[in-house]
């Protein structure tokens, strides 16, 4: 006896095969998704990103920690001397922002400027017939102005530069009185 074999073509096969090709068409947008997820060419991941903000904020804070009693400790003619207390009271600051982020490749660097001090005081500083204000001076980096014979600090004018392994910023700023 022979058997005889029939051969049917089923289209299972040819199911599988659109299957598969359905399936490919789906995963490579998200595969493409997936790689670029969280991808940005300008910024490095896990990277920290430090602002002037991140800078002039602290100093704020401290100038307005180490001026607030100097109207009430020193006249007009010991400004000298009031220039010399908020200077050392501001150093542990500075000192603390020129070191915070040397861990992370970053070095800042702030220094007073006086130039900038000068030129706010002699443009800014309250004055007018309505108000009962002396001078207004610029000593090491210190808006400083005479007020009911009383010296009153107004502002300090900084250089600060940022060094990133990205990038370099330099910038001139005053930090106001609040």
């Amino acid at each position: 006896m022979s058997e005889k074999h029939t051969h049917r073509e089923s289209p299972r096969g040819q199911l599988v095969l659109i299957a598969a090709v359905a399936l490919v068409v789906v995963l490579i947008p998200l595969v493409l998704a997936f790689l670029q997820l969280g991808y940005h060419a300008d910024v490095e991941a896990g990277s920290p990103t430090l602002a002037e903000s991140d800078v002039e904020q602290p100093l704020q804070q401290a100038l307005h920690d180490a001026r607030a009693s100097t109207p009430e400790e020193y006249t007009w003619d010991e400004r000298d001397a009031a220039v010399q207390s908020v200077t050392t009271a501001l150093a542990p600051t500075l000192e603390t922002l020129n070191q915070s982020a040397v861990k992370d490749g970053t070095l800042i660097r702030i220094v007073s400027n006086e130039s900038e001090s000068q030129r706010w005081a002699s443009e800014t500083c309250p004055s007018g017939s309505d108000r009962d204000f002396g001078d207004c001076v610029a000593i090491d980096g210190l808006v400083l102005q005479e007020r009911d014979d009383r010296t009153h600090v107004l502002g300090a004018a900084y250089d600060i530069s940022i060094s990133t392994p990205e990038k370099d910023i330099e910038l001139t700023t005053v930090i106001k009185r609040r």
